[in-house]
């Protein structure tokens, strides 16, 4: 039998590894913040550290007219927000009218809120049963009773429900109408009349006719209630033109500042008390830092604008049309800093243009190759699609092959497929849903 022998052994290895400090981490993310996180930051680091004072600057105003920028006088009253009614409140106020009681009451109201923006219902009734610990039957009758209310096509659990409610809420509709959108959706949308004349015996007219009809229905009557409180945008930085070209000015007034309070009187009057010495101590180099980190975010921030500025002249001076191509690494080349730098430094802020307010992020696009050889960057293109289809005939708006033919025609090496995801991203739909005017 062989017995195993155990023993202790110290032994020596060399490796390399990369210690991301905490005081690290807070430079990055404070380079990383729009100014409104990097107040609500700096005020909390306000509370926790004793030698942090917050300085809201009222000098900041002069020192911007000196240099031909005043801010527009604002009412503090306009940031506020009267109450608007919700669309779970209007159902619930129409549903105590119904003089609905007990369970089902219950089962309705829960219902009720649990509709999206659109008014679509967003649970499932089987899962609203288990909650509500119910019958599922209860939750039917409660649903229908959601879609009973106004506005017609509440309630829904789809776009075929939605317009099959809002058609029964309607007189003189003809049964074509009922067996179009219950089991010819998908053709329809296809524009496959012939098909669905075919399988209902009817006319391609009549269900031309149809769709016209559809065309005023609602396919999101929950929209209408779906008060959402404006976003305001701070820019954190102005260009502005000067004899020289152009300037760039950071709006400082945007984020407060931050004052170290003397601290070494103290540090004499705790002379005895080690522990007390040192915890001030960390204090003051926590607050220190913080200010370090501070700068060192305007000053990388001023210089990454400061490149876009360089490489966006003909942007600046003739509009979006001149945007060039533009990537992070010719930014982090530039001033020899980490292209992962530049994407934090641009990460949420917006800068105010003789051209308008942009996010910095919109600068860095990507470019298609024209027949010259010469390079357009994929916003400009878009900004020719967004043109195009602005002055198109709405009665026969051009298809994405059109405007790819035209877009080849100027000089542009793109694709059908390219132009289809811009317009896309642009929230344009297709030319079949902007047709105005003709019944097909």
């Amino acid at each position: 039998m062989k017995i195993l022998k155990l023993e202790n052994n110290l032994s020596q290895t060399l490796n390399t590894s990369l210690t991301i400090t905490p005081r690290f981490v807070q430079a990055i993310h404070i380079l990383q913040m729009p100014s409104v996180d990097l107040t609500e930051y700096l005020q909390e680091q306000c509370a926790e550290n004793p030698l942090i004072e917050v300085v809201y600057d009222s000098d900041l105003e002069l020192r911007r007219k000196k240099v031909s920028y005043q801010l527009e006088e604002y009412d503090e009253t306009d940031w506020m927000h009267g109450y608007e009614e919700t669309l779970e409140d209007m159902l619930i106020s129409q549903l105590r009218v119904l003089g609905l009681t007990g369970s089902r009451y219950r089962a309705a109201a829960y219902l009720a809120g649990n509709l999206n923006e659109h008014g679509y219902l967003s649970v499932g009734l089987e899962e609203a049963s288990i909650h509500l610990d119910q019958p599922i039957e209860v939750v039917k009758q409660a649903l229908l009773d959601i879609q009973s209310l106004e506005p017609a096509g509440i309630g829904a659990r789809d776009l075929q429900e939605c317009l099959l409610i809002q058609l029964n809420r309607m007189d003189g509709i003809n049964s074509s109408a009922y067996a179009i959108i219950s089991s010819f959706i998908h053709e329809l949308a296809s524009s496959k009349f012939k098909r669905i004349a075919d399988s209902l015996q009817i006319t391609v007219d009549e269900v031309k006719q149809v769709l016209g009809l559809i065309r005023q229905l609602n396919p999101r009557p929950g929209l209408a209630y779906n008060h959402s409180i404006p976003k305001y945008v701070v820019p954190d930085a102005f260009i502005e033109r000067s004899v020289n070209g152009y300037t760039v000015i950071l709006n400082e007034r945007s984020y407060p500042q931050i004052n170290v309070r003397p601290y070494h009187k103290d540090l004499a009057y705790l002379k005895q008390d080690k522990e007390a010495r040192t915890f001030l101590r960390e204090y003051a180099y926590s607050a220190k830092w913080l200010a370090r980190s501070l700068e060192q975010r305007r000053t990388t921030l001023l210089r990454v604008i400061e490149s876009i500025v360089e490489e966006q002249h003909a942007f600046l001076d003739n509009g979006i049309h001149s945007l060039k191509p533009m990537n992070m690494k010719a930014i982090s080349n530039r001033l020899q800093l980490h292209e992962s730098t530049i994407s934090r430094a641009i990460a949420h802020k917006y800068v105010q243009t003789p051209r308008g307010l942009f996010e910095l992020k919109s600068f860095f696009t990507n470019g298609l190759v024209t027949n010259d050889g010469a390079v357009t960057s994929s916003e400009s293109i878009k900004a020719l699609i967004r043109k195009l289809i602005a002055n198109e005939d709405q009665s026969k708006p051009y298809s994405d092959q059109q405007i790819t033919d035209i877009l080849v025609k100027e000089g542009m090496q793109i694709s059908r497929r390219t132009v289809m995801k811009y317009r896309e991203e642009l929230h344009i739909v297709s030319s079949r849903l902007r047709a105005t005017g003709r019944p097909d």
